[in-house]
């Protein structure tokens, strides 16, 4: 489950800030093709986050406001770049176990492939 706790405006989009509470999070099933997202999990447990398409222009943003780690799992023959840049296998997840803190913002420039602009932590 996911909880709206803010918003701000971003290019002229409104970018929400959800609090996910749960150990599965599917953003495909809560954010239309033009919406981009923020997220951060307050969970007691591990939490699995599935990205939604990597399309050109589409970026989320996750914080870890607990000390459990997060997995960011891409749809079907997608690729995540770890923090480091090096990009992953298709289908393979990113993961963080970090202590509350860590954050990643990953940018989609090339269809299929989420690129990491940015991390706190780290996430392989």
């Amino acid at each position: 489950m996911a909880q709206l706790n803010a918003y701000y405006v971003h290019r002229g989009r409104r970018v929400d800030i959800l609090t996910v509470v749960g150990t599965t999070f599917d953003i495909s099933d809560h954010l239309n093709l033009m919406e981009c997202g923020n997220f951060a999990n307050t969970s007691d447990s591990v939490l699995t986050l599935t990205l939604p398409d990597a399309l050109p222009g589409r970026y989320h943003e996750v914080h870890l406001s607990s000390a459990d780690a997060v997995t960011l799992t891409p749809q079907s023959g997608e690729q995540i770049a770890a923090s480091s840049g090096a990009l992953q296998a298709p289908d393979a997840t990113v993961a963080c176990a970090t202590p509350a803190g860590a954050s990643i913002r990953l940018l989609c420039i090339n269809r299929g492939q989420w690129s990491c602009v940015g991390a706190v932590g780290t996430w392989a």
